[in-house]
């Protein structure tokens, strides 16, 4: 198998980015930077980058790989280290796991809800690349009571400081609760849009990540998915499933 293949089943990133890691001298071979993405890599290398060491193809629990449904509470970071010591996803996992965990649709540190975490890349692109476009369903709970004539512009599309926010769906479900669909997730979205209508967010939670839906998981706890669901999910196009 070609490096650059290895690091992207591994959750990396894109062959572009895992490339560019590559040829940045970010990923030792054996022990040693290598310069060429497309190398071969043989049975029992040791594969070093970032914080990760892997042997490639020496055991069979080396290519297992992990899915996860995780209902993030807020107050907690999506991110594998903090300076701070604050609580992150990954403690809410078994320990034991030998592969490199990924997360797909992060969630800022005050919102909560359904996350995805895999050691499978491939799965995790599918969940993150607008090529795939799956749409994620948020609750969202805010200040004041929702002005849906305003609501109703920027649900066509706006531009906010340079950045352009795509259309959106929503739905009213009181005077201070909606129900939003996002195409896409852009840093900290939601509440960059409710702010727009001069509103702001009090509590926001993902109920749906393309056909996999939060359901009734605890927050705090994860469900493990075997790989034939998770390859049935993908193959139907999406369709939400608990």
């Amino acid at each position: 198998m070609r490096l650059q293949k290895f690091l992207r089943d591994q959750g990396t990133g894109s062959l572009r980015k895992c490339d560019q890691l590559v040829q940045q001298g970010l990923v030792r071979v054996n022990g040693l930077a290598v310069s060429s993405p497309t190398c071969i890599l043989k049975t029992g290398d040791i594969i070093e980058y970032g914080k990760s060491r892997l042997i490639f193809g020496t055991d069979a629990a080396d290519k297992r790989h992990y899915y996860f449904l995780f209902n993030k509470p807020a107050g907690v970071l999506c991110a594998h280290s903090d300076n701070f010591g604050r609580k992150l996803i990954f403690d809410f996992l078994p320990s034991g796991i030998i592969r490199p965990l990924f997360f797909a649709g992060r969630l800022d540190y005050n919102s909560c809800g359904l996350m995805a975490i895999s050691s499978d890349g491939n799965f995790i692109n599918h969940l993150t690349h607008p090529a795939y476009a799956a749409t994620r369903e948020y609750l969202v709970e805010t200040r004041d009571a929702v002005n849906v004539e305003q609501l109703k512009k920027i649900a066509k599309g706006v531009i906010i400081e340079g950045i352009k926010y795509s259309p959106f769906v929503y739905e009213k479900l009181a005077e201070h609760k909606l129900k939003i669909i996002l195409n896409e997730g852009k840093k900290r979205e939601i509440r960059i849009l409710i702010k727009q209508i001069k509103n702001q967010v009090t509590r926001l939670q993902r109920i749906r990540m393309g056909g996999f839906l939060l359901g009734n998981l605890a927050e705090g706890r994860y469900r493990e998915l075997k790989p034939a669901f998770v390859k049935e999910i993908l193959k139907s196009g999406g369709k939400p499933h608990r």
